[in-house]
């Protein structure tokens, strides 16, 4: 049920602000009694602030965040002794026994996981923004 934002009642068959296969939790109202231009104006920034809100919530829940591309820094060592650090996109190990990497200039590189001892996987920090 949509509540009526300025007196709680069943806005149902009032004025309905919202996507249409959403939740009504992500829907606001005004019952026919409070649906004035300038309640409809309160309605539309206050959901305007619950969209805002739900979709900064959703972001940080799935980890991806709105901007630029988030890079990690991947330390291989080998079995063999030697070492391999790239910066990349992405890293997957896949069921077929390599590990994928993703480099930032679009380059696929595959590493045969059973001539890896260890790999590291961690965010690169993000450069400052210059302050011209």
């Amino acid at each position: 049920m949509i509540r009526c934002h300025a007196c709680g009642a069943d806005a149902s068959t009032g004025w309905v602000l919202g996507f249409v296969p959403s939740p009504d939790s992500l829907k606001m109202g005004l019952c026919r009694q409070h649906d004035t231009p300038d309640n409809r104006k309160l309605v539309k920034t206050a959901w305007r602030a619950l969209m805002e809100r739900e979709i900064r919530a959703m972001n940080e829940l799935s980890g991806h965040k709105a901007g630029a591309v988030l890079r990690w820094r991947l330390d291989i060592a080998f079995i063999d002794g030697g070492t391999l650090t790239h910066d990349c996109l992405e890293c997957i190990a896949t069921p077929q026994g390599t590990l994928q990497v993703l480099l930032p200039d679009g380059v696929l590189r595959f590493y045969p996981l059973p001539q890896i001892r260890r790999y590291d996987l961690r965010p690169v920090p993000a450069p400052a923004a210059d302050k011209a």
